[in-house]
């Protein structure tokens, strides 16, 4: 979902345009076809909005070099578990 001006929104404007501030969210699924690489940092932010996110169920696709790394530290280092992780080879 796109602003009037064709931008993508915010995972932070989201939370407030539907007004669930101050939440739990039990999983949230994310697959959108490689803007994970761009958003993740925005998702794990949210504590400004009061949301709580339980789990994250997340389909990563082709990434540059090192994101990937950076990806997982990023999720280790905000306290999250990977339980389960396998290479998509038709892809």
């Amino acid at each position: 979902n796109g602003n009037d001006d064709g931008k993508m929104k915010t995972f932070s404007e989201t939370i407030q345009e539907l007004n669930h501030k101050k939440r739990t969210i039990s999983i949230l699924a994310i697959d959108c076809n490689g803007c994970e690489w761009s958003v993740y940092p925005d998702l794990f932010n949210v504590r400004a909005t009061g949301v709580t996110i339980d789990q994250f169920l997340v389909r990563l696709h082709g990434a540059p070099g090192q994101t990937v790394n950076d990806f997982f530290k990023h999720v280790y280092g905000k306290n999250y578990v990977t339980f389960h992780r396998e290479p998509e080879v038709w892809e």
